[in-house]
């Protein structure tokens, strides 16, 4: 039976049932954690952050959401991706993320402190001047 056979004869076709489902990012170091962006924002949708450091955002585009990577690699440099949604987003960086753990703590703990003004105490700003950081695990 051809498509067009279908369309001239009463049959009934058996219908798909597509269920959405709410799958939560996997499970990531305690160090990493989600933003969601709040209503009084300006911005929308979810960031990745670590010890503070933004890493990904998940951002409207169009029709859909990009996953904006924040925080370049220099030896590995990552191309934006589209997805569907935020919570598809959140699952690909959080794959993303995991499987790059290491160097990005790396690269956050190479990352410069900008101190706000009223703690620079009236001295030039040391941009490269940082706490050391230690990680365990």
């Amino acid at each position: 039976m051809l498509a067009r056979d279908l369309l001239t004869q009463n049959v009934e076709l058996p219908t798909i049932v597509i269920a959405m489902t709410r799958a939560l990012p996997m499970k990531l170091p305690d160090d990493f954690h989600w933003v969601l962006a709040q209503p009084s924002d300006d911005w929308v949708g979810a960031r990745l952050e670590l010890h503070g450091c933004p890493l990904i955002q998940v951002q409207p585009c169009r029709s859909g959401w990009l996953v904006n990577i924040l925080l370049a690699d220099p030896d590995n440099p990552q191309a934006n991706v589209a997805v569907r949604s935020v919570a598809a987003g959140m699952r690909w960086s959080a794959r993303w993320a995991r499987d790059r753990v290491g160097r990005l703590r790396v690269l956050v703990a190479e990352q410069p402190i900008v101190l706000p003004p009223d703690l620079q105490g009236g001295r030039p700003l040391l941009g490269q001047v940082r706490t050391p950081v230690t990680f365990h695990g």
